[in-house]
């Protein structure tokens, strides 16, 4: 019996970055886009991060912990209510 050999096609990771400073999300873009298996959001309001997550789907969300109107436990605290798998790396 012959044996079936499947190959799966790698899919891009696609991460949210949860910053006010639009200067860290360009390096980060910067650094994920050298390895093209990472696509990446920018949102640099966190009152409007929960409404991103419910609109597509991400893999990964990188999360500013001193921001403006919600520190980011505040947000992921929210994060993980909804979305308790998705992994935060909190930066």
């Amino acid at each position: 019996m012959p044996s079936r050999v499947i190959t799966l096609i790698p899919q891009a990771i696609k991460a949210l970055v949860v910053d006010d400073e639009s200067s860290f999300f360009l390096l980060l873009q910067k650094i994920l886009k050298k390895d093209h298996q990472f696509k990446s959001d920018h949102c640099n309001d966190p009152s409007k991060v929960m409404e991103m997550l419910k609109s597509q789907r991400y893999d990964l969300v990188f999360l500013d912990y001193h921001m403006p109107i919600f520190s980011g436990i505040e947000v992921l605290e929210q994060i993980k209510e909804e979305f308790p798998e998705l992994p935060v790396l909190i930066i």
